[in-house]
């Protein structure tokens, strides 16, 4: 089965030399994902597929208790960085970043399947 889901270009590091990350909404990260380090095939378009990734940050589990959760976790790697650079993806007015929509092979992650998430469009 597949979900579409959106993801937030994010920046992380110093602001003269941002590098950017996909975030996941900590509801997605609770309902999909539920654990920091799950692996994740990631598509952004023809040749930069297959990228593989894991979910870092956030809470280390979303099942500890507490629904109360104020991070949800990222995806970061050079590829991700240098492909919202090119897209200019991380051209936005501030605190409005630009969303992104995916979409999630929620059959991922049976038997540590990796998750499989393709890039479908900018949300406008």
């Amino acid at each position: 089965m597949t979900e579409e889901i959106k993801l937030t270009v994010q920046p992380s590091g110093k602001k003269s030399n941002y590098i950017y990350r996909l975030g996941i909404s900590t509801r997605d990260s609770r309902i999909f994902f539920k654990e920091r380090g799950k692996k994740v095939n990631l598509t952004l378009e023809e040749g930069l597929e297959n990228i593989k990734v894991e979910t870092t940050c956030g809470e280390i589990n979303f099942d500890c208790g507490s629904l109360v959760r104020k991070k949800g976790y990222d995806l970061t790697k050079d590829e991700i960085n240098e492909w919202i650079i090119q897209k200019k993806f991380n051209c936005y007015h501030p605190w409005k970043p630009t969303k992104l929509l995916f979409e999630l092979d929620t059959n991922g992650n049976v038997d540590e399947t990796p998750f499989k998430l393709k890039f479908l469009e900018k949300v406008v």
